[in-house]
């Protein structure tokens, strides 16, 4: 009964009742509980249940807890437990509580420890609510990591600026390295990079921050002390300023994205300056050009094209075909050059009739190669044979006409060349990829050209009588040598082989220019008209008054009924090999007269399907 509590516990009761934070007192060895309201509302679901229970049954999921609790207090001692973690029961089942835990022994009258005064302050909302900050903090630090690494590796220049005097607060890797790894946060732009100063970049940020509204540069040529010595630098930069809102309205500072361009500004400024000048180079050129598909659509054309052709840009613009441009008779010619350019990407040039636009017809000389990384595009080269075929008919008049013509024509050609090496060799600036393969692809077509122009410039020379030989004694074995060492990669990329033994002390009275190529055009013709893994035998000996060179090869051989017509003028030869070998019906023409310049001769003997030997004799 009450009457019988000993006064310190009356007293320890009534301070407990009295207190709005939870108490308990553990009473007696088994630690029967008395508490006051706040603890019973601690308790939740086990009081009353718990009121007058010993400790260790109330709370028996902490019952060691407890009797260590009773123990020390029952010694005299204090025990305190700050954030003490405990898995407590309270009718809602286990549920972890976070606890402070003080613990005071209660002495009865004769001074015995008979009792221990409880205070329990509950922060398992605090200890979750400082979790739960924790977990957010360490996930806006790690986002924020993330995003300094991404802003600190990214290409772009980056800063972050705040206040109204733009101090530096961030600066990734690349805008540091920009301007010369000079020490540049906590201090305002003006003073950081002051180079800015009065070039209109702090007043557009001023302009910003007062707005809030951004600044998009687009292009801007603006001078950066590049490295930190007070010497700037120009450079072309698009960037934006972008101001930072705080609460979603005060602006409390910029952000800095920029990109340097000045590159690719210059190349684009180069690629339309190059581009001019191939426009220029193209329209102007004397050989028509056009640029058509496979399924005969004419789709861009030079100047020459159309007036060769008789049409104009607006014919042009409204369509041209292939048919427009056949004859009858050439269709079929038009079909080899298609099919040439599925095989191979290039039809060698050969000639065919063509229609004008009035229906008057006229010869020319074509060749076609595809357009690079195109499956279905492709550029032509037109010559206008008109001329020379009226002249085949008159020797004399025909012979003069083609030096003129030719003259005429390797003039513009070979500036063509020149112009055509300058842009590739980039001289003139750099060049895309697409651009440098079509420059080169209109290279290798103007040089084949140029090729058939210096054979018929030299022919008409011959034959006018204006071609004048410069007669030197020459060691012919040396000749040979160089040629064949001249010719050794063709042949090796044919799997092909040359035996040759120079002899020595053996020279002749030639001009040896004209001569090597004597002797490269029929080794070349050895090649062209032998199979793979063949070889090409060359013999020098001394032949009385004359030097003799016999050069013999394994090929498909010549016809006897052909032997005789080898080497007319514009002739070439039917056989097995000649559809994949292209040629102009000159050269062994244009080898015959300047033998026959030098006094000399050339003969020939040879069977089908095993080969030709070509016998050349100079004066000694």
């Amino acid at each position: 009964p009450l009457s019988d509590w000993p006064q310190t516990l009356k007293t320890s009761v009534n301070i407990a009742l009295n207190a709005d934070i939870p108490i308990v007192m553990l009473w007696g060895k088994d630690g029967i509980l008395i508490y006051n309201d706040a603890y019973a509302g601690f308790a939740g679901g086990r009081h009353p249940e718990i009121l007058g229970a010993k400790a260790v049954d109330a709370w028996p999921e902490v019952a060691d807890f407890n009797r260590r609790v009773i123990k020390e207090g029952l010694a005299g001692r204090t025990l305190s437990f700050h954030d003490q973690e405990l898995t407590l029961n309270r009718g809602r089942g286990p549920e972890q509580v976070w606890m402070n835990l003080n613990y005071s022994p209660i002495n009865d009258e004769d001074g015995d420890n008979a009792g221990i005064f409880a205070v329990v302050i509950e922060t398992t909302e605090l200890i979750q609510a400082e979790k739960k900050q924790r977990e957010a903090e360490a996930i806006a630090r790690s986002e924020r990591e993330k995003l300094d690494y991404i802003f600190d590796f990214s290409p772009a220049y980056i800063a972050l600026l705040t206040g109204p005097k733009h101090v530096y607060t961030f600066a990734n890797h690349q805008y540091k390295k920009l301007v010369g790894g000079r020490d540049i946060i906590g201090k305002p732009v003006a003073k950081a990079l002051k180079e800015l100063v009065g070039t209109g970049i702090i007043e557009m940020l001023d302009q910003v921050y007062l707005t809030g509204e951004p600044y998009i540069g687009n292009e801007m040529e603006i001078d950066i002390d590049r490295t930190g010595t007070g010497k700037v630098q120009p450079g072309i930069f698009n960037f934006v300023f972008q101001p930072i809102k705080s609460n979603g309205q005060e602006i409390s500072g910029i952000y800095i994205h920029a990109v340097e361009v000045t590159e690719q500004v210059k190349a684009r400024k180069e690629i339309a300056e190059s581009k001019r000048m191939f426009d220029a180079l193209f329209d102007s050129n004397v050989v028509a050009i056009a640029i058509a598909d496979t399924k005969g659509n004419i789709l861009e054309s030079n100047r020459t094209f159309l007036r060769l052709f008789g049409y104009t840009r607006n014919d042009l613009k409204k369509g041209l075909t292939s048919v427009m441009l056949n004859t009858p008779e050439s269709n079929a010619a038009t079909h080899l050059i298609y099919e040439s350019l599925a095989e191979t990407g290039e039809a060698e040039p050969t000639e065919r009739r063509y229609k004008r636009k009035d229906g008057t017809e006229f010869p020319g000389l074509v060749g076609a190669a595809m357009i690079p990384e195109s499956k279905d595009k492709f550029i032509t080269f037109i010559l206008d044979l008109s001329e020379i075929e009226r002249l085949k008919e008159v020797n004399k008049a025909k012979d003069e006409f083609v030096a003129i013509a030719s003259h005429q024509l390797r003039t513009p050609a070979t500036s063509v060349k020149q112009y055509l090496g300058v842009l590739i060799d980039e001289l003139v600036g750099p060049l895309s990829p697409r651009q440098l393969d079509y420059l080169k692809t209109a290279n290798e077509a103007n040089e084949r050209q140029l090729n058939i122009i210096n054979d018929l410039l030299k022919t008409a020379q011959i034959d006018t009588g204006g071609y004048k030989l410069s007669i030197k004694r020459t060691d012919m074995g040396k000749l040979v040598s160089k040629v064949l060492a001249q010719h050794s990669q063709v042949l090796e990329s044919r799997k092909q082989t040359f035996d040759f033994e120079p002899p020595q002390g053996l020279y002749a009275r030639i001009d040896p220019s004209e001569v090597s190529v004597c002797i490269a055009n029929i080794i070349e013709n050895a090649s062209k008209y032998s199979p793979e893994g063949t070889k090409i035998k060359l013999k020098l000996e001394s032949a009385g008054r004359k030097i003799k060179l016999t050069i013999k090869d394994q090929g498909v051989g010549i016809a006897k009924e052909d032997q005789d017509k080898i080497f007319d003028k514009f002739t070439r030869i039917k056989n097995d090999m000649s559809d994949t070998v292209s040629g102009n019906g000159l050269g062994l023409y244009w080898v015959k007269r300047i033998v026959d310049l030098h006094q000399g001769s050339i003969s020939l003997n040879s069977q089908i399907g095993k080969g030709t030997s070509f016998i050349l004799q100079l004066p000694a």
